[in-house]
C-alpha cells in the first residue's frame, strides 16, 4: 500500500533536513554509485544513528505514520540517473520517502512510479517530487521505480526511511 502526505515534516525538521543534506553534499565527494539497481550517478549517504537529526525523525514518523524506522538515509540523484523496478523484500517491511528539494520541475523527470499489480504492467501510477511530499509504503512488496532524472535537472534530494526486521 502506497500512501503520500502533502507538508509532511514540520517547518523546524524539514528545514534542519534540507541543510543536514545540503551539508552532505559540500563535504563530500560522491562519485559513482555502486549499487546494481540504479543506472547512473545516485548514491545513497546513511545518517548516523547517533545524530541528533536521526532520533527527531524517527520519533516523527512514529508518531505520524505506521512504520517505525530503523535506518535513514539521504538519496542523491545526479543528472540522468533512475531506480528500476524491483520490489522491496524482507528484511524490509517498510518505507518512506521525503522529497527535501526547495523546486522540482516535472520536466526534470525522477517521478516515483509504481502498480499494485503482482507484476509490472501497464497500469502504472505516478508520483512527482514536491517539496516536502512523504510517500509511505506500508507494507514492502510494490512494484517501483524512479523515472530517469533528465541532463539538465539539478540533483533530486530525498530522504529515504526504513523500517527492517531485527535479527
Amino acid at each position: 500500500m502506497i500512501k503520500q502526505f502533502d507538508d509532511f515534516l514540520d517547518k523546524n525538521l524539514l528545514l534542519e533536513s534540507t541543510e543536514y543534506a545540503n551539508d552532505v553534499l559540500k563535504k563530500h565527494d560522491y562519485t559513482k554509485n555502486t549499487h546494481d539497481d540504479v543506472i547512473g550517478d545516485s548514491l545513497m549517504h546513511l545518517i548516523d544513528n547517533k545524530c541528533n537529526l536521526n532520533k527527531k525523525l524517527k520519533d516523527f514518523v512514529s508518531l505520524n505514520t505506521e512504520l517505525i524506522p530503523n535506518k535513514i538515509g539521504l538519496t542523491f540523484m545526479f543528472a540522468g540517473s533512475s531506480h528500476v523496478w524491483h520490489r522491496d523484500t524482507n528484511p524490509l517491511i517498510g518505507s518512506l520517502t521525503i522529497y527535501l528539494n526547495d523546486f522540482w520541475d516535472k520536466n526534470w523527470g525522477g517521478t516515483f512510479m509504481y502498480t499494485l499489480d503482482e507484476e509490472v504492467s501497464t497500469n502504472v501510477n505516478a508520483i512527482f517530487p514536491k517539496n516536502n511530499l512523504a510517500i509511505v509504503q506500508v507494507n514492502a512488496g510494490v512494484w517501483h521505480c524512479v523515472s530517469p532524472t533528465s541532463l539538465n535537472a539539478p540533483i533530486r534530494i530525498s530522504m529515504q526511511m526504513f523500517q527492517v526486521l531485527s535479527k
